[in-house]
């Protein structure tokens, strides 16, 4: 393929003409969610400021936890859109759920965005018995950027 059938693949706002709709509900679900259900916001698991995860937790301990890493072509978005996330899992009882910011481009490279992920993962591995969660049972999952995180994070 050439270069511009290249970047017509990878331009998801011209092909999801619907994308300021669906972020601006992705963001009202969001933010219910965070004013609704358990967490714990904005905890640290590496130096760089944007290595912070929120913690949806349920009340019965040892149940799964699915990590959820936000799209946003690693140069946008953030945690904060994609708590929706939570409402079914942690509302239905089925899984604790923790977002994951990371550094984004440009000021970070892949190397570096990468290595956050799995440093936010270990913490995660890490910290399990703190939060109630089966650290045998981590589940990771993204968005978009975030699926390719997900898979880079094996």
């Amino acid at each position: 393929m050439d270069r511009a059938t290249l970047d017509k693949l990878y331009n998801n706002r011209e092909a999801v003409p619907t994308h300021p709709q669906d972020i601006a509900r992705w963001a009202t679900e969001s933010a219910r969610a965070r004013a609704e259900l358990p967490h714990h916001a904005d905890l640290a698991y590496g130096p760089h400021p944007r290595e912070i995860l929120d913690l949806f937790t349920l009340a019965t301990p040892g149940r799964p936890l699915l990590v959820f890493i936000h799209g946003g072509y690693w140069q946008a978005m953030s945690k904060g859109e994609a708590s929706q996330i939570a409402n079914g899992f942690v509302r239905d009882g089925l899984a604790n759920v923790a977002l994951l910011n990371y550094p984004i481009g440009p000021e970070a490279g892949m190397d570096q965005i990468v290595a956050s992920i799995r440093r936010g993962i270990l913490w995660l591995w890490q910290h399990a018995a703190d939060y109630g969660f089966d650290r045998d049972r981590i589940y990771v999952s993204g968005h978009s950027a975030g699926g390719h995180l997900s898979v880079m994070a094996l």
